[in-house]
C-alpha cells in the first residue's frame, strides 16, 4: 500500500472559507519544500503589499485625488403628459444646453482623472522597479495569507 501526500492551501473564513489541492506527491519531504517556498514566497508577497499600500497613502496624501465638480446633472424635465406638439423647439434647446454643459464638465473631470491615474501608476511602477518588484505583482489578491497543510491518502 501507498502513501500519497496531498498539499492543501487554505484560507478564508467562515462563509467564505476555501480550500484547493495545489501538488501531490509520493515524497512528504517534496510537498514539505514546496510549503516551505511558498510560505517564503507569501511573506515576500505580504511585504510588498505592505510597501505598496504605504507608498499609496502617501502620495494620496501629497497628491490628492481630483474632486469631482459639483455639477447639475439633473436634466430638465418637461411635465408628463405633454403631447409632442406641446415641446417646443425652445424646450429642447434648454435641454440639449444643459447636457452639452454637463458633459463638457464630466468630460474635463474625467480627463483629469486619467491624467492622474497615468501619473500615479507610472511613478507606483518606479516605485515596484526600485524596489525589485515584478510589474504585474498585484497587490490586491488577498490569499497571500493562506495556510498550507499535508494530508495523507492510502491508495491501495
Amino acid at each position: 500500500m501507498n502513501t500519497i501526500f496531498v498539499v492543501i492551501k487554505a484560507g478564508g473564513e467562515y462563509d467564505d472559507k476555501w480550500e484547493e489541492v495545489v501538488i501531490s506527491s509520493f515524497d512528504k519531504v517534496k510537498c514539505e519544500q514546496y510549503i516551505e517556498k511558498e510560505k517564503e514566497n507569501n511573506k515576500k508577497a505580504l511585504e510588498n503589499c505592505n510597501k505598496i499600500n504605504q507608498w499609496r497613502y502617501e502620495y494620496n496624501s501629497k497628491n490628492p485625488h481630483p474632486t469631482m465638480p459639483n455639477v447639475n446633472l439633473k436634466q430638465t424635465k418637461w411635465p408628463s403628459g405633454l403631447r409632442r406638439d406641446q415641446i417646443t423647439d425652445e424646450m429642447r434647446a434648454e435641454r440639449d444646453k444643459q447636457k452639452a454643459t454637463n458633459d463638457t464638465i464630466m468630460n474635463t473631470w474625467r480627463k483629469l482623472c486619467e491624467e492622474y491615474e497615468e501619473e500615479m501608476y507610472s511613478l507606483l511602477n518606479e516605485y515596484k522597479d526600485s524596489l525589485g518588484i515584478p510589474k504585474d505583482f498585484n497587490e490586491y489578491v488577498s490569499n497571500y495569507d493562506c495556510d498550507f497543510y499535508i494530508q495523507e491518502v492510502e491508495v491501495i
